[in-house]
C-alpha cells in the first residue's frame, strides 16, 4: 500500500464533519466527513462553501428531499455499495407486490438524489441495482419499476437523463396493456409521450405493408 493512499485514509477519518438535515415532517439528520463529500459532488462542494454565510448554523438543509435516499447516498460514499435487500434479491414470487413496487421507488427516489447532488457515479450504481432487482435468474417471472416509481423519475430528472430512456425502453421492449389498467396511478405525462413516440418510430421502421393492402382488418 502506497503512502498516498494511506495519507488519504487518515485525512477521512479525521476530516471534519457536517451535519446535514434532510426532509420536514420526517426529518432526519445525517453526519458526513467534508472531504467525503466535497469529492464525490459538486453540489455539496458548493454547499460547504456557503453553509458558515451570516445568520446561519453551520448546516446544510434539503427540506425537499427523502430521507431513505440522502442516507442510501451518503452510506455508499463510505462503502460504494447500494443499501439494497440484497446484492442478489430472493425469487421475486416470494415478496409481496407492494414491497417491490416500494424498493423500485426507493432506487428511483435515490437516483433523481443523485442527479440533484450531481453524481454520475453514484446515479450509474442505482441504474445498475434497478436492472438487477428485474434481472432475477430464481424468479419465474421478471418485475419491472411501477408507473409511480417511473412518475417519481420524471418529476425529479430532466429530459435527457439516461433513466428515462431506460424505463422508456423497458416498456416498449416488455410492457403490457394489463400495466395501465390501474386507476389509482397518475402517471407521468411526459413518459406517456416518449413512450408513444419510441413506440411510433419503431413501427415507422418495421413498417412493409401499405394501408390499404390490410383494409380487411377493419372491414365489416
Amino acid at each position: 500500500m502506497s503512502d498516498e493512499v494511506r495519507v488519504a485514509k487518515r485525512r477521512r477519518i479525521t476530516d471534519a464533519v457536517i451535519s446535514i438535515v434532510v426532509g420536514t415532517e420526517a426529518q432526519e439528520t445525517f453526519t458526513v466527513h467534508e472531504t467525503v463529500l466535497s469529492e464525490r459532488s459538486g453540489f455539496f462542494k458548493a454547499a460547504i462553501s456557503k453553509r458558515w454565510r451570516p445568520g446561519g448554523d453551520g448546516k446544510i438543509y434539503l427540506p425537499e428531499d427523502d430521507p431513505s435516499a440522502a442516507g442510501a447516498y451518503f452510506e455508499w460514499l463510505y462503502s460504494s455499495k447500494i443499501a439494497s435487500k440484497d446484492d442478489r434479491p430472493e425469487p421475486v414470487t416470494k415478496v409481496e407486490q407492494a414491497d417491490m413496487r416500494a424498493e423500485f421507488e426507493l432506487l428511483v427516489q435515490m437516483y433523481v438524489f443523485g442527479e440533484k447532488v450531481l453524481d454520475d457515479d453514484f446515479c450509474n450504481a442505482v441504474l445498475s441495482a434497478m436492472l438487477l432487482k428485474m434481472e432475477n435468474d430464481d424468479a419465474k417471472c421478471i418485475w419491472y419499476p411501477h408507473r409511480n416509481a417511473i412518475r417519481i423519475l420524471y418529476e425529479g430528472t430532466s429530459q435527457d437523463c439516461p433513466a428515462r430512456k431506460m424505463m422508456v425502453k423497458l416498456y416498449a421492449d416488455s410492457g403490457y396493456v394489463a400495466w395501465f389498467m390501474e386507476d389509482d396511478v397518475s402517471d407521468s405525462e411526459e413518459f406517456l409521450r416518449d413512450l408513444c413516440m419510441e413506440l411510433l418510430n419503431r413501427r415507422m421502421i418495421a413498417q412493409s405493408m401499405k394501408q390499404w393492402e390490410k383494409r380487411q382488418q377493419w372491414s365489416k
